[in-house]
C-alpha cells in the first residue's frame, strides 16, 4: 500500500491486490492514524485492487466513520465496473464519495 504524506491534510492511499479480511483492516488502521495526525481528507485509489469483498467494504464503511467523526471525508477513485456494481447492489454508493 502506498501512502502519499506529502500534505498533512490530505492523503491518498493506493491498496493493491485484495481488500479482504486480512487488507481491509491494515487499511482501515492507516486511515485511523492519518486522521490521528490531522488527514481530514482521504482518497482510496482502486485501481491496483482486483477484489473487494464483504470485509473490505467493512473496513471502508469503518474508515468513512472515523473521518466523518473528525468532519472529513473518504474518497473512492478508480472503481473498476465489479467494484462500482458491488456499491451499488450494497446502496453504499450513496454512502461514499466516488470519483
Amino acid at each position: 500500500m502506498n501512502t502519499d504524506t506529502a500534505d498533512r491534510v490530505a492523503h491518498t492511499l493506493q491498496p493493491t491486490g485484495m481488500l479482504d479480511r486480512v487488507s481491509g483492516p491494515q487499511l482501515e488502521h492507516t486511515i485511523k492514524q492519518l486522521v490521528q495526525t490531522g488527514a481530514r481528507t482521504v482518497l482510496v485509489d482502486c485501481s491496483q485492487l482486483r477484489l473487494i469483498d464483504s470485509a473490505g467494504l467493512g473496513a471502508l464503511a469503518l474508515a468513512l466513520k472515523d473521518l466523518q467523526a473528525v468532519d472529513g471525508n473518504l474518497i473512492l477513485s478508480d472503481l473498476n465496473e465489479q467494484h462500482q456494481l458491488l456499491l451499488e447492489l450494497t446502496g453504499l454508493d450513496a454512502v461514499f464519495t466516488v470519483l
